[in-house]
Parts: structure tokens; C-alpha cells; sequence
């Protein structure tokens, strides 16, 4: 049947988008490492080694193999740099969606690749076959076959001991940051932007700046804001509870309480108990007269 001769780059297409949502949305685990391990390390190397190596002959199954892990490595590097000097910046979405389209279009291109070519010359996902020939050849004791089998078996060492070292790189990446605790306390303009900050404010004038809060803490947490002016609280919101990864944001006003120049205003984030000070921001204002 012709579909089995392009079934390796439908199953890797759909895999990818799958081993995609099962990133964003599983929880960190064995199965979320194996998934992130096969679609950095293995998809985008296997569907360029097919785009460029469409043949039957040229390549064996183990060489093929061998080869996705190698250049899946730069092609994830090389995607990542792209990504840093641009907008859309490095982050789990944006990783995974320029995976996903690069292993999609790669894979689309080896298809037309494969498609064009007479049948009996396309390559064909079959390593238990190639394996099947290695041994009959080993069996008739060929000079040849014995050099093949010592070069197949160093590609299976190269094999392992790259699945075992990103194996090792992932569950730790993973481990990170299930462990690690803490929570962003941060102030912006009115704008969004961690600038434009109104440095001088007439005395009947509000002070408005952007709070936000995302807990990072891995269970959910209670949060107290408080703003002191003059070592005076002019502002408070007495609980904010936020569960794991919940970012919460808003404009937080108040009026000066006296005239002054470099006056300090502080931000004070208090955690869990409420009476523990967790985070202190601040903001120098010139108060004057209308």
C-alpha cells in the first residue's frame, strides 16, 4: 500500500501537536519529559534527514536514527536564537508552536520529496527489515557485513548515550522548576510599560500605577497589598488569594496625604500569614500645589 511509504511523516506530524498540548497542559512528570524528549531531540532531525535523504538507498534505518538526534540538537538551537531576537521572545508557547510548524512544513516538503520519486526508490520506514538483513549477511560470515554491524553498533552507543544525557538535561529542567518557589511582585505606568511613571503629582491628584502579582509558589497562596506614604498606609487591599501560575493585575490609586518633594511611596507585599513582609517596591513623587 502506498500510504505505508509516507506513514513515518503523518504519525511525527500528529505527534508533535499531540506531545505539544500534552506539554502545556500535563503536569510535570515521566510523561511529560519522554514527550519533550521525542519532540525536541528526534522530530525536526528525522523529518530533515527525510527531506534531504528520500531515497531507499544512501542511509540505513539506524543511520537515519542516529542522525535526527544530531540535527534536531542544532535545528532546536538554532530555532531558540531566532526566537530570542524577536518579539515573540523565548517562552514554553513559542517554543513549541515553532516546533510544531517546523516539523509540519519539513515533514510536508519530504512528502512532495518522496511523492516524486519512482516507488521502488522511496524510503520506507522499516527498521525491523533492515535489521532482518544485517543478520542474514552477518550469518554468511562477509568481511563487509561484520564492519556494518560494528559501525551499526557504535550508532546505537551514539543513540543511547544522547537519549540518556537529554534525558538527564529534561528531568532536571523539570525538576527546577517543580521545585522552585516564589512569587513576581511587580509595578508598571498606566501605560503597561515599567516606565512613564507620574513623577510629579499635585496635592488633589491621585498617584496611579499598574500592581501585579503572579504566584509561582506551586499551591495556591494569600497576599496582602499595602501602600505607605510618609510611613502612613494610604491604600490597602486586605486579601488577595491566587492559585498556582494565577496572575493577578490592577490600577491601584490614592490621593497624597501632604506636600513634599522626593516623597517615597512604598508597595509592601505581604504572604500567607498576612503579617510577614514578603516584598517591598517604591516610587519617589513630587507632591506641589495646583
Amino acid at each position: 500500500m502506498l500510504y505505508k511509504q509516507y506513514i513515518d511523516l503523518l504519525i511525527l506530524g500528529i505527534l508533535s501537536i499531540v506531545f505539544s498540548l500534552m506539554i502545556i497542559f500535563l503536569p510535570a512528570g515521566f510523561v511529560r519529559i519522554i514527550s519533550g524528549l521525542l519532540l525536541v531531540l528526534f522530530f525536526p532531525g528525522y523529518m530533515l534527514v527525510s527531506l534531504f535523504f528520500p531515497e531507499r538507498s544512501g542511509l540505513g534505518s539506524i543511520e537515519r536514527i542516529a542522525l535526527s538526534f544530531g540535527i534536531s540538537i542544532a535545528v532546536v538551537s538554532l530555532l531558540g536564537l531566532i526566537l530570542n531576537y524577536t518579539t515573540v521572545g523565548l517562552g514554553l508557547i513559542s517554543i513549541l508552536t515553532s516546533l510544531v510548524i517546523f516539523i509540519i512544513t519539513i515533514g510536508i516538503a519530504a512528502f512532495i520529496r518522496r511523492y516524486h520519486l519512482p516507488e521502488y526508490r522511496r524510503f520506507t520506514c522499516t527498521p525491523c527489515l533492515y535489521w532482518k538483513n544485517v543478520l542474514s549477511e552477518i550469518k554468511e560470515e562477509r568481511p563487509e557485513a561484520r564492519s556494518r554491524w560494528l559501525y551499526s553498533g557504535l550508532l546505537i552507543l551514539l543513540f543511547i548515550a544522547v537519549v540518556t544525557c537529554a534525558g538527564a538535561i529534561i528531568f532536571t529542567i523539570t525538576t527546577m522548576e517543580t521545585t522552585e518557589r516564589f512569587t513576581e511582585f511587580y509595578i508598571l505606568g498606566v501605560d503597561g510599560k515599567a516606565q512613564n511613571y507620574d513623577r510629579q503629582i499635585k496635592y488633589d491628584e491621585s498617584v496611579k500605577v499598574i500592581v501585579g502579582i503572579i504566584n509561582t509558589e506551586q499551591e495556591a497562596t494569600s497576599y496582602r497589598l499595602t501602600v505607605n506614604m510618609d510611613n502612613t498606609t494610604t491604600f490597602e487591599i486586605p486579601l488577595i488569594v491566587l492559585n498556582t501560575k494565577e496572575k493577578w493585575e490592577q490600577v491601584v490609586e490614592f490621593k497624597p496625604t501632604s506636600l513634599g518633594l522626593n516623597q517615597k511611596v512604598e508597595y509592601q507585599l505581604y504572604k500567607n500569614d498576612l503579617k510577614k513582609l514578603y516584598s517591598t517596591l517604591f516610587l519617589w513623587v513630587d507632591v506641589v500645589m495646583r
